[in-house]
């Protein structure tokens, strides 16, 4: 199954939407193998909490 989604929370201020920003939200466009998913991810206070879906890493 072939799917297209925005990757990142776009939470981290005014570089949130950014995604040539390092770290603070989005992923930069792109094709990403899914490595992992899960619905119920708890991440803490400072993690992801709800739906996660592991990509792998880019340059």
């Amino acid at each position: 199954m072939l799917a297209k989604y925005r990757a990142g929370s776009g939470n981290g201020g005014r570089n949130g939407k950014n995604e040539c920003a390092s770290m603070p939200g989005w992923l930069p466009n792109g094709s990403y193998r899914v490595l992992a998913h899960t619905k119920r991810h708890n991440g803490g206070s400072r993690g992801i909490n709800g739906y996660a879906i592991h990509v792998q890493d880019k340059v």
